[in-house]
């Protein structure tokens, strides 16, 4: 199966700790898709999952902190856009922790096309207004 995010030459984006978070969350959406496609058991699922949890908020940490050293004038709409994908990623947990299988795949599907374009397109959009780090003195 094609994986969500593509990893081509665009893919790297020249921050040595934005490429290795964007490779983990890009992994983790690859590994859920796939527990979605092959609806492996709830184990693996919960899993993986928790895999995209973990690697989406330590993104959007590295992200965030990034924007607010450069002072970035789209912080605050970046942060809600982290804050509603988490929300969404934390509930699916929570449910799915729950006993609660019977969550759509649609709507698992639509969250990892959601964070595999955000992951593209936003990253790629803030990185070309970074400052450049100014020469030691």
């Amino acid at each position: 199966m094609p994986p969500l995010v593509d990893r081509g030459t665009e893919f790297r984006l020249g921050v040595a700790e934005l490429d290795t978070q964007r490779e983990q969350l890009a992994d983790a959406l690859d590994g859920l898709q796939e527990a979605l496609t092959l609806r492996q058991d709830q184990q693996v699922f919960t899993h993986r999952l928790n895999k995209l949890a973990r690697s989406a908020r330590s993104h959007f940490c590295i992200m965030e902190a990034l924007m607010e050293e450069q002072g970035h004038p789209d912080l605050d709409a970046h942060r809600q856009q982290h804050e509603a994908l988490a929300r969404t990623v934390v509930e699916f947990k929570h449910r799915f922790e729950a006993g609660d299988c019977d969550i759509p795949i649609s709507r698992l599907t639509l969250l990892c096309e959601r964070l595999a374009r955000h992951v593209q397109e936003m990253d790629r959009e803030f990185v070309t207004t970074l400052t450049p780090p100014r020469p030691a003195s």
